[in-house]
């Protein structure tokens, strides 16, 4: 009896490079000045399937210089055939204008060179041009805070509440140029609120097409300006201010909030202490130009200034009768307090400056 044995080659795999790119519009144009990742995509170009646990080296060099040197990757799972995976770098490249033009090349290799069968198309690379005829147009749509909900309109009562911080804040912005931006591209935009602006940048989750848009959640408090504790009208804008960014018209959009103070300092119910505790003191307060005088002081005294709104803005003790200067407030109208801290008795005078 005669045994026939079968001898068969070892399984080969067409590995490739079917896509290298950055982000740039149509003609591969890029901004100067742009910073951006870049993306390769590996296929599994032929008929067998790649399986789970296969090792393959990936690189990426830009004008022939790595930017990402080999390094190993590892199949987490059978790579069938026809299969596609995209990779993106999290760091992003500089094009600057002073090389206008770059050669970007992405290679995914068999770390077992006797694995691949077509190694013609294990390397694949791509030509873009710097110009100055593209830019980088983001658009500010909205914003809006997520973070108290009760913030407009909030009371402060003369002080005795305080305003809740802002916590989180939902903006969208739009990709207003011809340029595709890849995933993990950096979009950078400003946070500004009363005079504390913010710089806040993060990265897109996804390929943010031309006339793409995309929604940013901001809940971390070091990068939210602070919030007012005065009452007023403000509005919190986010500010898009890409590099490259020409078009200033729509960089800019707010949300507006106010914050009250109801107190009412002539209401008789919000004074320190009753009008008939008024009868009899020696106390008095007198107007003058740019100060007012307190007179009757037997004890000592305590002397405040408060504006319409209810603010403190001056407080001083006294054991004698004297002036408190008021030239540096601006004109308006103030009431003016002044309590015998032994026996209680207050003197109240509106006092208006011009």
């Amino acid at each position: 009896m005669c045994s026939i044995v079968g001898i068969s080659s070892a399984q080969t795999y067409d590995l490739a490079i079917s896509e290298v790119g950055t982000a740039a519009n149509s003609s591969n144009q890029i901004p100067p000045s742009m910073v951006a990742p870049i993306f390769f995509t590996i296929k599994n170009n032929g008929s067998n399937i790649i399986p789970t646990g296969s090792e393959i080296w990936i690189a990426v060099q830009v004008n022939a210089n790595y930017f990402i040197a080999p390094d190993t990757l590892v199949f987490n799972g059978d790579f069938p055939a026809g299969g596609e995976i995209t990779l993106y770098t999290t760091a992003g490249y500089s094009f600057e204008a002073s090389t206008p033009s770059y050669e970007i090349c992405a290679g995914a290799y068999f770390t077992n060179a006797a694995l691949e069968s077509n190694p013609a198309n294990n390397l694949n690379c791509d030509d873009y041009t710097v110009s100055s005829a593209v830019h980088n147009d983001w658009a500010a749509l909205s914003m809006a805070i997520a973070n108290p909900s009760n913030l407009d309109g909030f009371d402060l009562d003369n002080l005795t509440n305080t305003v809740p911080d802002i916590d989180s804040v939902v903006l969208i912005l739009q990709n207003n140029s011809s340029i595709t931006f890849p995933a993990f591209y950096a979009v950078n935009y400003q946070l500004a609120l009363n005079g504390d602006t913010q710089n806040v940048s993060g990265v897109l989750s996804g390929d943010l097409a031309p006339g793409g848009q995309t929604t940013r959640i901001v809940n971390n408090a070091s990068i939210i300006p602070a919030t007012p504790q005065d009452s007023g009208t403000y509005t919190f804008c986010v500010i898009a201010n890409e590099v490259g960014d020409n078009v200033d018209s729509n960089d800019v959009t707010c949300e507006s909030f106010t914050i009250i103070d109801s107190y009412d300092p002539f209401q008789p119910s919000n004074w320190p202490l009753g009008t008939e505790e008024f009868n009899g003191t020696t106390l008095k307060v007198v107007p003058m130009i740019d100060a007012i005088r307190v007179e009757g002081v037997e004890n000592p005294t305590e002397v405040t200034v408060m504006d319409m709104q209810g603010r403190l803005v001056r407080s001083v003790n006294l054991t004698e009768d004297a002036n408190i200067q008021l030239n540096d407030e601006k004109s308006g109208v103030y009431i003016i307090q002044a309590a015998d801290e032994t026996n209680g008795a207050v003197e109240v005078k509106k006092f208006s400056k011009q």
